[in-house]
């Protein structure tokens, strides 16, 4: 079998166990973790001056990540790992929270609407939240710290039902039984909709998973959050019910939103 009909067979299975998106983050993740490896090797590794040139040259670290490994039958599949990775980049990686806070979002963008449906098939719409502060999570069942902050999640959507905060996490890229076997091993109660070709979160001001939108009663976006958060944290379920709070001010109700329709432009609240 020619070194390109293995690539293709072997991406073609990739895709079929986990879908095309999922595979992306597969490789990325992959790429990284053995760039990591050879760049922290030691004096003694048998790589350790490709290690130092790697330090040297980090442009060419992906480059040089597919010639490291020369155990025979390791090589040929390493580097068809490495020539699909660089090929599909279009995907942002999994991203680690650097603080444990959220985010403010200083011009308060429109929030992108949507309508997407749950694990069940239920249809939802961005534009039913609105009344009210809403968390709006991005994530994926392959996701490390998507999956470790879920029960947090939960525990936060149980405490925040009484100040009418909605919770909904959008899954990208994966199939409705993916989902709701998670949705089963975690019991998950709010809704999960499904993204399947990604196309409502490359709308969204995110760069990785999880990322996590918290939205003003009027549909902006007041706060985000990029990496894994304890979403039941006293400090970010206090910053949630603020919002809440400046609602019942101002008399905010769901029919004054400011959601941007499908060309990114708000909506019109007499539509």
């Amino acid at each position: 079998m020619s070194n390109a009909a293995s690539t293709d067979s072997i991406r073609q299975v990739g895709i079929d166990a986990i879908g095309e998106t999922g595979w992306r983050h597969h490789l990325r993740e992959l790429i990284r973790s053995k760039t990591q490896r050879i760049t922290s090797a030691g004096t003694d590794a048998p790589w350790h001056p490709r290690s130092r040139l790697l330090s040297a040259l980090p442009d060419k670290r992906l480059a040089l990540a597919a010639r490291f490994e020369r155990r025979p039958r390791m090589q040929q599949l390493f580097n068809g790992f490495v020539l699909l990775g660089l090929a599909l980049t279009s995907i942002p990686p999994v991203v680690v929270a650097e603080d444990i806070g959220l985010t403010p979002m200083p011009e308060r963008p429109a929030a992108p609407t949507f309508q997407l449906a749950d694990a069940d098939g239920k249809p939802h719409r961005l534009d039913d939240l609105h009344g009210a502060p809403a968390i709006v999570n991005f994530w994926a069942t392959w996701c490390p710290p998507c999956r470790a902050e879920m029960p947090a999640m939960q525990r936060a959507s149980e405490q925040l039902a009484a100040d009418g905060v909605a919770v909904i996490a959008i899954n990208v890229g994966e199939s409705a039984d993916t989902v709701r076997t998670f949705r089963d091993e975690i019991a998950v109660t709010f809704p999960l909709l499904l993204d399947p070709d990604s196309s409502v979160s490359q709308r969204w001001p995110m760069r990785g998973l999880p990322t996590t939108f918290i939205l003003n009663p009027d549909g902006s976006i007041a706060y985000k959050a990029e990496g894994e958060r304890v979403w039941d944290h006293p400090e970010l379920l206090a910053q949630v019910r603020e919002l809440a709070a400046e609602a019942e001010g101002t008399g905010i109700d769901g029919k004054q939103h400011a959601s941007a329709g499908a060309d990114g432009q708000p909506n019109d609240p007499d539509d």
